[in-house]
C-alpha cells in the first residue's frame, strides 16, 4: 500500500522540494502501515491465527478444569463434560491427552486464572465473537450439572472483567443457553412423538397409543414448548416484531459463523461446535417463521 506515501511525497516536495520530499516519504511510510493494519479483514494472518489456535485449545480446557473445582470437588458430570467435548471435537489420542493434561493443570493451585485469561485477550481483542464463543464454552461447562453454584458465578465473572465481557452479554448467553437445552429437549420430544404416532397409526394402535403416549410425555419433555424456547434461542420474546427477529437472527449467524470464527483463530477443531451453535440458532428461526406463517 502506497497511498500515503504518494501523497507525503507530493505535499513535501511542495513545500519543502526535495528535503520536504524525503520527510514526505517517511510520514506517508508510517500512515501506510497504520492504515494496514486498521484496514486487516476480519481474519487474522497465518502465524496470528496459529497464536490464537493455540492459546484458545489450552485456556478452553485449563479454564475449563480450574471452573470444575471451584466448589471444592469434581463431580462425575463435569468430568463427563469435558470429556464429550473432546469426543465432539474428534480428537485424536495424543490431542485428548493433551486436553486432558491442561484440564488437570488448571485444577492445580500453581494455575494463575486471571493471567492466563489475560493473555487470551491480549491475542484475541480484535475478535469479540471469539472471546464470546469462549465464554459460552464454559458456560456449557458449568451448566453441564444443571446448576451454577456462587463460585462457579464469580469465575465467570472474573472471565468477563478479564475478556472485557459486559454481565449484560453474560445474562444473554446464560439465557440463551437455558432455552437452547430446552428447545432441543422439546423439539427431539416432539419429533419422537410425532414419528411414534405415525407408526402407530399405521398399526391401528390407537388406543394404546394415547395411554402410551401419556407416559411416554411423563418421561420426555413434558411441558416444554419448543417455539417458546426457540424464541429464547434468539434471545427474543414472542411479543417480538418479525423485524426485531431477523435482526437477532442475523447477529447470532453473524456472531457463530464458523468460516468467520476459524479465519479468526478457533481451532479447526472446534468448528464443528459452531457449525452445530449456528444449526441449533438456524432451527429456532425457522420454527418462529413457520409459526408466524412467513416463508
Amino acid at each position: 500500500m502506497m497511498i500515503g506515501k504518494l501523497i507525503g511525497a507530493f505535499f513535501g516536495f511542495l513545500f519543502a522540494k526535495h528535503i520536504g520530499l524525503i520527510f514526505g516519504v517517511f510520514i506517508g511510510h508510517l500512515f501506510d502501515k497504520g492504515l494496514a493494519i486498521n484496514m486487516q479483514p476480519f481474519g487474522a494472518n497465518a502465524e496470528t491465527r496459529a497464536k490464537i489456535q493455540t492459546i484458545f485449545f489450552k485456556l478452553t480446557f485449563l479454564v475449563m478444569g480450574h471452573i470444575a473445582k471451584a466448589d471444592g470437588r469434581i463431580n462425575e458430570s463435569e468430568i463427563q463434560m469435558a470429556r464429550n467435548l473432546m469426543q465432539e471435537l474428534r480428537l485424536d489420542e495424543k490431542q485428548r491427552q493433551q486436553a486432558m493434561k491442561y484440564f488437570r493443570e488448571g485444577k492445580s493451585e500453581e494455575f494463575h486464572f486471571r493471567k492466563a485469561l489475560s493473555e487470551l485477550y491480549q491475542q484475541c481483542a480484535r475478535h469479540p465473537h471469539l472471546l464470546q464463543l469462549f465464554l459460552e464454552i464454559q458456560l456449557q461447562a458449568v451448566y453441564a450439572d444443571g446448576v451454577c453454584n456462587p463460585n462457579e458465578r464469580k469465575l465467570l465473572e472474573i472471565i468477563c472483567d478479564e475478556l472485557h465481557i459486559s454481565r449484560f452479554v453474560l445474562a444473554q448467553c446464560e439465557a440463551r443457553l437455558q432455552a437452547e437445552r430446552a428447545f432441543r429437549e422439546g423439539f427431539q420430544f416432539h419429533s419422537r412423538e410425532r414419528r411414534w404416532h405415525e407408526r402407530q397409526r399405521s398399526h391401528d394402535h390407537f388406543q394404546y397409543g394415547s395411554q402410551h403416549s401419556r407416559t411416554h410425555q411423563q418421561d420426555y419433555g413434558a411441558g416444554i414448548d419448543p417455539l417458546k424456547e426457540a424464541y429464547g434461542v434468539l434471545g427474543v420474546t414472542p411479543q417480538a416484531s418479525l423485524s426485531d427477529i431477523k435482526k437477532a437472527y442475523r447477529k447470532l449467524m453473524s456472531t457463530h459463523h464458523p468460516d468467520k470464527l476459524v479465519a479468526q483463530g478457533l481451532p479447526e477443531e472446534m468448528m464443528k461446535m459452531a457449525t452445530e451453535k449456528t444449526q441449533k440458532i438456524q432451527k429456532a428461526y425457522d420454527l418462529i417463521i413457520k409459526a408466524r406463517g412467513q416463508s
